[in-house]
């Protein structure tokens, strides 16, 4: 994304209109992140569960 710099008045138009168009996709992406880190999370716990109650295989 871009930003103005303090010299700058506003940006223009082109750069306005790339920013409107990656704000949505920014926030599928986090969305996405999110969903990534729960499952990572999840993942982990479940090998540390094992791993603490013996079930590990070596």
């Amino acid at each position: 994304m871009h930003r103005s710099h303090k010299h700058q008045r506003a940006l223009p138009y082109w750069q306005q209109r790339r920013n409107a168009l990656i704000a949505p996709v920014r926030y599928l992406g986090l969305a996405r992140n999110a969903v990534e880190l729960w499952f990572k999370c999840l993942a982990y716990n479940l090998r540390r569960a094992a791993r603490l109650h013996g079930l590990a295989g070596a």
